[in-house]
């Protein structure tokens, strides 16, 4: 095999999304890297999110608040649907954040109505969270983590005192939306075992692509460099964790996951929620031909909805 220098070229196409092109790399190589990229930078780049919140007067998620048009289901989606992020280069803190809002008054409330600590930044602060019919006042008070991956609410609550009017949130930490991967066939000279990785990625603003691609990078290379430690003594502490159990938490993991973490569009989401499907649980649960039979979801949308849950390594059957 020659011995030939490989190049990283990127295509910016707008703040949130680039083009990544990778070449030349060995045959096969491509498929390679691009599946474990892919994984990497969908499951291990550090996000912030709100993990629980506190509002005046509510004591659970089923509750109403009198002059405000939507039910407290409504504003926690619409909370968890806010991105954070840390000032600066840091990309996780252990520190937790507290962002409060106290509202007087009647109509649209939205997201720029938080009070937000100077190391953060709300990054879509255009968010709708409820309108109030009438003059009405209402306070509430949220948590801000880091975190990788998902984290259900209920995992959350037993990292910490449980108190009664504290409402404990699913929460997607990834900053990174969605990846897609396409291997190119190449020729080096008069060589054609080649090929060219080509990596779309976006983000939800909160890292730019060519960041979070550096660090999912950086983690696989960390992961896959033990390959070359073997002659080395493992640690005399090291404990050994049951494989099944990792699997069993994960899978539960995202049994529980709500669908409003999917990312869908809003007409196939609300189609769901109307046919009763809150959880990816339920999705599971049922085939293709059982979604079909959802009304007015669309054959595009079963699409979306499947690719979704490729992301995450799952399907639905049938």
């Amino acid at each position: 095999m020659r011995d030939i220098e490989a190049w990283v070229q990127q295509e910016v196409i707008d703040e949130n999304y680039s083009k990544f092109s990778f070449s030349p790399l060995i045959k096969g190589m491509g498929t390679s890297i691009g599946n474990a990229m892919r994984r990497v930078l969908l499951s291990s780049i550090p996000g912030m999110r709100i993990t629980s919140v506190k509002i005046d007067g509510v004591l659970h998620e089923f509750s109403t608040i009198e002059h405000i048009r939507e039910d407290v289901l409504d504003i926690l989606c619409n909370l968890k649907s806010l991105v954070f992020a840390l000032n600066g280069d840091t990309v996780y803190d252990d520190h937790k954040y507290v962002v409060e809002l106290a509202f007087k008054g009647k109509g649209k409330v939205c997201a720029d109505s938080f009070k937000v600590p100077s190391n953060i930044r709300l990054l879509n602060p255009d968010q709708f969270l409820f309108e109030a019919a009438e003059t009405v006042s209402i306070a509430m008070t949220c948590e801000v983590n880091s975190g990788v991956g998902y984290l259900p609410s209920a995992l959350a609550v037993k990292d910490e005192a449980v108190s009664p009017d504290v409402i404990y949130l699913d929460a997607s930490f990834s900053p990174v939306v969605r990846v897609n991967h396409e291997v190119l066939n190449i020729r080096v000279g008069k060589d054609l075992g080649y090929e060219k990785l080509v990596l779309d990625v976006w983000t939800n603003g909160g890292m730019s692509p060519e960041f979070v691609v550096k660090e999912g990078a950086k983690i696989l290379c960390d992961q896959i460099s033990l390959f070359a430690k073997m002659d080395e003594k493992p640690p005399v502490n090291e404990s050994l964790v049951n494989a099944d159990e990792i699997a069993n938490d994960a899978a539960s993991a995202l049994e529980t996951m709500n669908i409003d973490d999917l990312g869908l569009n809003v007409r196939a989401l609300n189609c769901l929620k109307r046919g009763g499907v809150s959880t990816v649980r339920q999705l599971l649960d049922m085939g293709n031909s059982d979604l079909s039979r959802i009304k007015n979801l669309g054959e595009k949308s079963i699409v979306e909805i499947n690719e979704k849950l490729k992301e995450f390594d799952v399907k639905i059957p049938g």
